[in-house]
Parts: C-alpha cells; structure tokens; sequence
C-alpha cells in the first residue's frame, strides 16, 4: 500500500502570520490576466503630490461606492452622469474601494451584481485579481453556485491552472476566516470539464494546511482517473491523499482494487482486501466481482481465477456475473477451451449461463473460424432457451457465410424471423457477399429484393458487397450499372 510522510501543514503561511494581508500578486506568472489595479492598489492612500486626474478619478470612485449603498444604486446610476465615467479600470477600483482594503468583504453579492450591470456596459472584465477577490468573497459567505460561475470564467479565460489558483490563493490569504472549500471548488470545476491533468495539477499544488478535502471529492476525482486509465495521476493523487491521511471508505477501497487490478498485482489487491476487513468494511461479491473484471479487463485471466479461489475460501459463491466475466476474460485471451470449462463448471454449480457467456464464446470461435463450435454453442443456447440477440447471430451468420455454408445461413436467417429478432442491413449485406463467394448472382439478387421488400436501404456495403461479386464473375456491365446507382 502506497503511504507517504504527512504533508508539511506550514508549506502555506496561515493568514495570522501575515501582517497586513493584501493581494499576494507574486502568485501569478505572466501569463495571468492581471490589470494595473492589482499594483496600483498596493498604496491605496496617494501622496498628497497626486494629480488633479489622480484626485478627479478617487473623487469618482468615491461617488460610485456612496450609490452602491443604496438599494436602487442601478437605477441611480443609470441616470447619473457617472455612466459615462465607467471603464474596465475604474471596476476594478470601485470594487476594490466597496470591498474595503483590508479585505473584510461585507456583501460579496454586492460585488457580483456591480461587476454583472458594468460588464454589460464596458465588456467582460479580465482582472484575476478582482475575479479571485469576488469567488473567495462568495464562498466564504456561502453563495457557492455564484463563486463556482466566477471560477468556471477564470478556468476557461487562462491556460495555466497555477495561474488561477495563484491568485485564488492570493485572495484566499486576504480575507479574515476564509472558506477553505474555494480550493476544493476549484479542483473539482477543472475535472467536470474534463481538464484532469489541470485538476491534478492544482490538486498537487495546493499546500494549505487547512484545505481537508472530503472522502467523496477524493473518490470522484479517483474514480474519473481510474476510467479514463490516466494511472500515472491516479497514483500521484493517491499517495496525496495518503499523505495527508483521510479517512478511506468503500468507495475509496473499491478504486484501489480496480488500480491494481489493472496493473495484475494480485498480491496488492489482497492487501487492500485484507486492510478493508481489518477497517470494517468486509470484502462482499460485489467486491470481489469488482477484482475479477478488473483482472480480465486487463488481460490478468489467471490472476482472476486466483482471487475467485479466495473469494470460495472467505465462504462467498460466484454467481453468474463472476462466472461470465471469466469466461469473457478467456475469450479475449483467445483460450476458448478454458472458457468452455468455466461454462461447464457453471451447470455443475447448478447455475444457467446467460446470453453473455455463449455470447463471448461464439464470437470468440467464429474469430478462430472454428464454426462448427460456434454452432454448438447456438444449439445449446436454444436448448436451455437462451435468447440470441441480434448482434451475436450475425455474427453466427458472417461465420457461416464466409465458412459458404448458405443451407445453414438461411437456417440461421428464417429463425431470426421466428423468433421477433428481425433481420437488419448487415443480415442481408452477409448473406449478398456470402451467395456471391458461391457465384449465386441470382440468389443474391434475391436477398437485395427481399432487403428492399422489408424497407431495408441498401447501404454502401450493400453495393461494395455487390460490385465485388460481379467483378469475380466477370459480369463487369453489371458491375458497372450498379456502380452507377
């Protein structure tokens, strides 16, 4: 089991340690939209050599920060002369002055409700610091829908996941109490859009002592690593969370298995197990069915087999779906005699194989051209009436035809219409090809009438089907008028 040293809880200063807490800029690399406010804020008092511009500008910002206390401060503004005033700029400092600059945000919706009304009237604000300083606001005041919409916007507007979370973490260091959750937020938004590599990223980066991510943000973000096979992240997302040592639960368990399952580490998977049982979580079926598709996803057959000997030994009883996953598993594996043992193991557990497990086998002996087997295994199939679907009895039929048995093809066609499963475009594009490797132009023929007589559409494979069949008959004037159509 992967278990690393505890993260170093000081790696980010704790705000108490900082004396006048203010943006820390320095987070952010040059790639982060960032505007001249940010720098310009840092000595929010000018000298008293400022500028009459300097003195007209604070003088503005002061007369939008009094109607933004009123109720109606949009109407008010609507019809002052301020509205012509308005510029990106001149946002970012209004907020800044409403904030307060020692950063003890009183009304972050406030905030949010003057930045949507000015972008309406100047553009889209690019300012990170601002953006940061309104989603941290938001989230420590619990308005997570509206901070979530501001971190999404940052997410899409920068490339450098570091970038964002610099200055989230600026601001975050900035007020009094903040939400710790605002990392967690941030994380989690980069993995909904499927930016897993940047989830991880800042996932990693994040060196906050009180950022305590919860057991179901972990295992979502496992899960996701874990299905699109990015091992590599799951693993170093894994010993993160072993570092700083969160509670595992089932679902956390389950995932690790499947890890290293994939990996056909039996040896770990037995561990984890073990561990599971001594944490109160005993390993059921579910589990160890879990561990066996696992392995033969995989391609680990006879490590699934092993972990269905432990699974007997612990008192549990395959059933059906462990039974037909190995037999799946072998038929991937191309071992089609072991997989007819496992099915033969079934009825002499008293068990009856489903649809799936003739379903691998047939497929599996079609493949190897063993259609002789393949027939077999049908014939069983309608003597324990087990339904066919669709998909398996063309492939049943491609074996067939290929194989030039066409007594057995139609055989194989009229029970499919017998039995509701209605035969579709490639029914009849196999049978074409098939009469046509046996030079029956007319019967293939016959098979493009009876398709069009069921409202089938001759499909390109169709008419590829039935231009190579006259080519190899030499009918080339035939070929070349169906070329036509």
């Amino acid at each position: 089991m992967r278990r690393l040293a505890r993260a170093n809880k000081h790696l980010l200063t704790a705000r108490n340690a900082i004396a006048n807490p203010r943006p820390l800029v320095g987070y952010c690399t040059s790639q982060t939209p960032t505007s001249e406010t940010s720098i310009a804020l840092q000595n929010p008092k000018p000298e008293k050599s400022v500028t009459n511009i300097l003195f007209t500008e604070s003088s503005i910002i002061n007369k939008f920060s009094e109607i933004l206390e009123h109720r109606n401060w949009k109407n008010l503004l609507n019809d002052s002369d301020l509205l012509k005033e308005l510029n990106p700029k001149l946002v970012c400092r209004v907020i800044y002055a409403v904030n307060g600059y020692e950063r003890k945000v009183g009304d972050p919706k406030l905030l949010l409700d003057f930045l949507l009304w000015s972008e309406e009237k100047v553009g889209a604000l690019w300012d990170f610091d601002v953006l940061s300083l309104i989603a941290v606001g938001l989230c420590n005041s619990k308005f997570y829908g509206d901070a979530l919409d501001i971190i999404d916007r940052m997410i899409r507007i920068s490339n450098c996941p570091n970038a964002v979370l610099g200055c989230i973490g600026s601001a975050y260091l900035g007020f009094e109490s903040s939400n710790p959750v605002v990392f967690e937020m941030l994380v989690d938004s980069y993995r909904k859009m499927g930016l897993l590599a940047e989830a991880v990223t800042v996932f990693l980066t994040i060196k906050n002592a009180e950022f305590v991510p919860t057991s179901s943000f972990c295992n979502t973000l496992l899960r996701d690593l874990l299905k699109t096979d990015k091992m590599e992240l799951f693993w170093k997302v894994f010993d993160r969370i072993s570092d700083m040592e969160l509670t595992f639960d089932v679902y956390t368990y389950s995932y690790l298995i499947n890890a290293y399952a994939k990996a056909g580490n039996v040896d770990e998977v037995k561990k984890v197990l073990l561990e599971m049982e001594e944490k109160g979580f005993p390993p059921n079926l579910d589990t160890y069915n879990m561990v066996i598709h696992g392995l033969c996803g995989a391609g680990h057959v006879d490590e699934a087999v092993e972990i269905k000997r432990s699974m007997i030994e612990q008192g549990l009883v395959p059933d059906n779906y462990t039974y037909s996953t190995l037999v799946n598993g072998y038929c991937m594996g191309k071992r089609l005699e072991d997989a007819k043992l496992v099915l033969w193991e079934m009825f002499d557990a008293g068990m009856k194989p489903d649809g799936v497990s003739y379903n691998s086998l047939i497929d599996g002996f079609i493949k190897h051209g063993n259609v002789e087997e393949a027939l077999k295994m049908k014939s069983k199939m309608v003597s324990h009436f087990i339904e066919m679907d669709l998909n398996v009895q063309n492939t049943l039929l491609n074996g067939v035809c290929k194989a030039g048995m066409m007594e057995n093809a139609r055989e194989i066609v009229t029970e499919m219409i017998n039995t509701g499963a209605n035969p579709d475009s490639r029914t009849y594009n196999l049978l074409i090809e098939g009469y046509y490797r046996k030079h029956d132009m007319v019967r293939a023929f016959q098979m493009l009438d009876e398709m069009k007589k069921r409202s089938l559409a001759p499909t390109i494979h169709t008419y590829s089907a039935i231009i190579n069949g006259l080519y190899l008959s030499r009918n080339f004037g035939q070929a070349k008028a169906a070329f036509g159509k």
